[in-house]
């Protein structure tokens, strides 16, 4: 079963609620389906999706340091345009996101 699906991201003066309030509301519809659906991981229980603004950034600040955790890769190249976004394309941001992370 999963326990957990979660932002983590190495982006410069970024905070950890840059990507709020969508983030948590799709991390959590996605987690509930997951569990709906009695969705099994090989050897882990979290899943931790790693978003930088590069792929070679996000692999290496994905450093598993447990068996019970797994990282997904996800690339926002220009970070910093987010805030001035429209509400919907920060939802699609955040969703796609997400996409590229569990891929």
């Amino acid at each position: 079963m999963v326990y957990d699906l979660r932002f983590m991201y190495y982006l410069p003066n970024v905070d950890k609620f840059y990507f709020s309030p969508y983030e948590n509301r799709f991390r959590e519809r996605i987690l509930e389906k997951l569990r709906e659906k009695k969705f099994r991981l090989p050897n882990y229980t979290h899943l931790y999706i790693m978003i930088s603004d590069t792929f070679e950034n996000s692999l290496y600040h994905a450093i598993r340091a447990e068996n019970w955790f797994v990282y997904g890769i996800a690339v926002l190249e220009n970070f910093a345009d987010y805030p001035a976004k429209q509400e919907i394309e920060k939802q699609r941001i955040v969703f796609d996101l997400i996409k590229q992370g569990l891929n």
